[in-house]
């Protein structure tokens, strides 16, 4: 069998889901950036960045500093979501694991868009990100 050759879309996710986020956030705004970011990347990186935690903090300001960068970064995502237009590979958070470590106090919600299955047609578990 021939092995499947990665888009530069997958390629991006690949990046993404291997990223060491002690290495801080500027290679992920790239990511995001690039014309051949997608929905299912961009909502992957949502989720790896624990978006259930900073529901707590109804703004930046509450938000302790040392979690500032990663709260930005989950509100980034938010705001350019719905304005990502490719939409290749399906990310589900609930297929990964994501969904329901929901904080008790919520001050600031995650949108509802968040939680929806992106509708690519390359499930994101298809994609060998050590291969």
């Amino acid at each position: 069998m021939a092995k499947h050759s990665l888009s530069p879309t997958e390629k991006l996710f690949k990046k993404a889901r291997k990223h060491n986020w002690d290495n801080g956030y500027k290679k992920l705004y790239a990511i995001l950036e690039d014309e051949n970011c997608d929905k299912g990347t961009a909502m992957m990186m949502y989720w790896l960045s624990c978006p259930q935690f900073f529901t707590q903090y109804a703004n930046a300001a509450e938000c302790p500093g040392y979690n500032r960068d990663n709260y930005l970064f989950v509100k980034h995502i938010e705001k350019i979501f719905p304005s990502i237009q490719k939409e290749i590979i399906l990310y589900s958070p609930k297929a990964d694991g994501r969904i329901g470590r929901e904080k008790e106090i919520i001050k600031d919600p995650i949108p509802a868009l968040m939680y929806e299955d992106t509708k690519g047609t390359i499930p994101f578990q298809d994609i060998n990100i050590y291969g």
